[in-house]
């Protein structure tokens, strides 16, 4: 439901959908990361995970108070983002999320961007939308990433406060309780309700 009156405007806004879904990243994260978006350093960054043979690429960002992570660009994204840089390339070098002139854009486009996507759904996904944000997508990250590190044996807490750059333990806490019950994990349910919060 991306809309774009180019072919560059679309890649680049369904890119910041993709960065909220895949990588976890807040709506001014996206904008506002100077480190990250330079499009020469993410240039260089692709071209050597295509060089190494890797599937994904690590990307240091620095998120809310000013404190850095890692993020995990997944393979779909790091082959939506070397297409793009084809396409940016027409532009002088700046952020990789930029207007068409490549220049900054502001902190709330991300969520504009959510905003009109949930707009050009048919009436019915609309509804279900109504009440999301471009944060939504944090959300379903975090979700989804609990639910691998389950399946793949990994400890869902250590790893989702290093790739959601969480600072509290207890909102950590609030996305293991609900993937537990969303996939009724009653193991993990009982666990956490006898486990003394702080």
């Amino acid at each position: 439901h991306v809309s774009g009156a180019s072919p560059f405007i679309r890649e680049r806004n369904e890119l910041i959908l993709d960065f909220g879904f895949y990588c976890g990243l807040r709506a001014h994260e996206l904008t506002e990361n100077s480190q990250l978006f330079d499009s020469n350093l993410i240039e260089q960054k692709v071209k050597e995970s295509m060089e190494n043979s890797e599937e994904s690429m690590r990307l240091m960002i620095e998120g809310k108070g000013s404190k850095t992570r890692i993020i995990i660009v997944p393979p779909l994204l790091l082959m939506k983002i070397h297409k793009y840089l084809y396409r940016r390339k027409k532009l002088f070098q700046g952020p990789l999320i930029c207007s068409c002139k490549g220049t900054k854009l502001n902190k709330q486009f991300a969520s504009n961007v959510f905003s009109e996507a949930v707009k050009n759904m048919t009436y019915n996904n609309r509804l279900l939308f109504k009440s999301k944000s471009f944060h939504s997508l944090r959300h379903t990250f975090a979700t989804n990433l609990v639910t691998y590190c389950y399946e793949n044996g990994r400890d869902p807490f250590n790893v989702l406060c290093d790739l959601m750059g969480h600072e509290d333990r207890e909102t950590t806490m609030k996305y293991i309780e609900w993937e537990a019950y969303l996939n009724s994990r009653v193991e993990i349910i009982k666990k956490l309700s006898l486990e003394p919060r702080l």
